[in-house]
């Protein structure tokens, strides 16, 4: 009887992490083994993996050259200018060009068109956002993995803490059919348990956090949004093969983590994207990696998280110059506000982005903003 009641409630979880978005199976631009082999899009954006001194950059449309950061994405047709005794070297996103690594620009002052003839687009602010948020500061909610694929079957599990609380009971919903206990834990991470079996392919699971009678999901048991899974066995092999191709390459060691998360973010790997940013935003401070780790943090709906991460970014963007990363922080945060049900910040937030978008002259920031004010 009891056997019969947990199998229903499983089902019910898995019906009800489904419709966070949460699939087995990605879209399919993301399962294309190369773009030489399939015809479709570039691994990866372009991007600048080389910034020093001075580097200036004009996208197509914009009134004017705005200063270029480490980690800014390139497209087709910018136009980039290096004066004399500064460095900028872009890294392509196709696949077919990574042999040659990046392609360092000469500083000779002069405008030159991004040495790149296709670029993966960004993705649409309606694909970044979670479905769902944090609850505030007294649960204790998960952290990682939330709304993410993994590659790996025992990941970490990790939850915000709660003031003066040192105890937690950690719990594992899943749909796969095996058994795993409750584990009484300190602090506010754990490895995988040993007694627990790995996870499972074309499984969900829901990581569930108790401590001083607080739960991660308010004991309401409406998991949606906070699923994980294994990355299917084809896209697994697929990004370990990239990986391995893109390290093989000659990048810097500050570049690298960059690029690969950039690959991770691709395939909905947030939980592993998150930890390469994490590092990288503080080693390196820069505006255009602190945005990229605030939308990861924003894709598995850590509102906290990301508000921080893109309040750094903003800090920097606007003490550099870079009002078009400025702009995307603003609608970052506009979304973040959302989560939180503060429709006010929001509309601020997005008011000021169409503003800054305006001066610079970006119309495809104006549509996404537009579109994001009418809703």
């Amino acid at each position: 009887m009891r056997k019969t009641a947990l199998t229903a409630f499983f089902l019910l979880i898995a019906c009800l992490v489904a419709a966070c978005g949460a699939a087995s199976t990605p879209a399919p631009a993301l399962t294309a083994t190369a773009p030489a082999e399939t015809g479709g899009p570039p691994v990866l954006p372009n991007l600048l993996v080389e910034s020093q001194g001075d580097v200036w950059l004009r996208r197509v449309g914009w009134t004017e050259f705005l200063p270029a950061g480490f980690g800014i994405a390139v497209q087709p047709g910018d136009l980039i200018r290096i004066p004399e005794g500064s460095v900028a070297s872009v890294f392509c996103g196709d696949e077919t060009l990574w042999d040659a690594g990046p392609k360092t620009l000469p500083d000779d002052g002069l405008e030159h068109t991004a040495p790149c003839q296709a670029g993966r687009p960004p993705r649409p602010w309606s694909d970044v956002a979670a479905l769902r948020g944090e609850q505030g500061d007294q649960v204790p909610y998960v952290v990682r993995p939330r709304n993410t694929a993994l590659m790996g079957n025992q990941p970490q599990l990790q939850w915000h803490p709660l003031p003066g609380v040192d105890s937690y009971t950690v719990t594992l919903i899943s749909d796969d059919g095996r058994d795993r206990l409750p584990v009484e834990v300190s602090g506010d991470q754990v490895e995988w348990p040993a007694d627990w079996p790995p996870m499972e392919a074309r499984a969900t699971y829901v990581l569930v956090v108790e401590g001083a009678g607080a739960r991660s999901d308010k004991g309401n048991e409406q998991h949606a949004g906070l699923g994980f899974w294994l990355l299917d066995e084809a896209d697994a092999e697929v990004v370990s093969t990239l990986e391995s191709q893109l390290r093989a390459r000659p990048v810097s060691p500050t570049a690298m983590p960059l690029l690969v998360a950039e690959l991770y973010r691709g395939h909905d790997l947030h939980a592993e994207a998150a930890e390469l940013l994490e590092g990288l935003a503080t080693s390196s401070g820069s505006a255009p990696v602190w945005l990229a780790l605030g939308q990861t943090y924003l894709a598995t709906g850590l509102a906290s998280e990301t508000t921080s991460a893109l309040d750094e970014a903003m800090a920097v963007a606007r003490a550099t110059g870079q009002q078009d990363v400025e702009a995307a922080v603003r609608v970052g945060l506009a979304l973040t506000a959302r989560l939180q049900d503060d429709a006010a910040t929001a509309d601020a937030h997005l008011r000021a982005a169409r503003l800054l978008y305006e001066q610079i002259g970006d119309r495809d920031g104006l549509e996404q903003v537009d579109q994001l004010l009418s809703q």
